[in-house]
């Protein structure tokens, strides 16, 4: 069932809802399905043969949605299938055929994909092509996405979430973070989020050359707002190990009033051998967002430093937060003395009796 429910969200992101509000339930019986549930349940049983069979018909919406319905699927079968697709007269049909590839080709098949790119005239197909050679490409798709002509807007962002996915299996080095940080613009904030996204996604080797130009795009942003192009900003600098890029995450974990900017800058922070770095995740712990918290709790547990166990003891009775106390009464136990360690074991049996730890257990 859970297979099913996904499927119809996934072939419902291609194109209009398959259900109009208030209309009668979506089934086999319905007549909105006619269509559309012999594709979903081809998907959910993998019938690729099916699937095939439905990538010839003669409406444009149902080879639309059973070439996305292969992006489920994921079957190396279905390859001929996809670039034959991006030949179709429909750019939807198109442009759901190069997503779908990038879920079911690999390294050997992507110069046949980015040989469609330059004809195609649709800047969203491309830009799909563009994002499907980076994810199955690897280290060729990538080197591939360096030699991309970018007419639109949508084939820069095709280009760098290619790369992002590039990125995730390690299949880029310097040359790629480069480039990618050459398309930042300075004004479109989903164009430089997924440059950034990129810089997220490297190992720390590959992005020190890099520092300088990250804090200067730091200077660039303004001090609130533009969460999501922060965020893996914030994520890249923490990757650095520079001195620099650890005053900027102290000053956002300290003065940003946004709780996802101030849990990564921690994140970043506990990345770093810093002598402040211990002090900054303590205090942390006292943040006024519960997910600083949690995310200070992580990184208390990492570190190789602990305060003494009396220190902690103090610090677990005074906080009010179970999900705080109980990591803290778990390094008491492991650090304080013996007559310590009793107490601390009578009070979260006591705790637990009493239902107080509940909230933090069923996390």
């Amino acid at each position: 069932m859970r297979s099913i429910l996904y499927g119809i969200l996934l072939l419902a992101a291609c194109g209009t809802p398959v259900v109009d509000g208030g209309s009668a339930p979506y089934g086999p019986g319905s007549s909105t399905a006619k269509t559309d549930w012999p594709i979903i349940d081809a998907q959910d049983h993998r019938d690729v043969r099916s699937l095939l069979a439905f990538m010839t018909d003669t409406s444009a919406n149902v080879r639309a949605r059973a070439a996305l319905a292969f992006a489920s699927v994921g079957d190396s079968d279905a390859v001929p299938a996809l670039l034959h697709a991006l030949n179709d007269p429909d750019p939807t049909v198109r442009a759901n055929a190069a997503f779908a590839f990038g879920f079911c080709g690999d390294s050997t098949d992507v110069h046949r994909l980015v040989e469609r790119y330059s004809p195609e005239e649709n800047a969203a197909v491309r830009g799909r092509i563009a994002e499907a050679v980076g994810r199955c490409g690897r280290r060729a798709g990538a080197d591939l996405l360096l030699r991309r002509t970018l007419l639109a807007r949508a084939d820069t962002l095709g280009v760098l979430r290619g790369l992002f996915f590039a990125t995730t299996t390690g299949s880029t080095d310097t040359s790629h973070v480069r480039y990618a940080l050459s398309l930042i613009t300075g004004h479109d904030a989903e164009l430089d989020a997924a440059a950034l996204q990129v810089c997220a996604r490297c190992a720390p080797a590959l992005l020190k050359p890099f520092t300088r130009k990250l804090l200067d795009v730091a200077m660039m942003m303004p001090d609130e707002g533009e969460v999501e192009m922060r965020l893996p900003l914030l994520n890249a600098l923490g990757r650095t190990g520079d001195k620099d890029a650890f005053i900027r995450l102290q000053e956002t974990l300290m003065n940003d009033p946004e709780p996802r900017l101030r849990a990564m800058a921690l994140k970043g922070i506990g990345r770093f051998e810093e002598p402040r770095r211990n002090e900054l995740v303590l205090n942390a712990l006292t943040d006024s967002s519960g997910m600083v918290r949690d995310q200070a709790v992580e990184e208390v547990l990492k570190l190789k430093e602990l305060p003494d166990g009396e220190t902690l003891w103090t610090m677990a009775q005074r906080h009010a937060d179970p999900r705080v106390k109980i990591p803290l009464y778990g390094l008491v136990l492991r650090t304080a003395d013996a007559d310590t360690r009793r107490t601390c074991r009578m009070l979260l049996k006591s705790m637990l009796e009493q239902g107080e730890a509940g909230p933090y257990l069923n996390a």
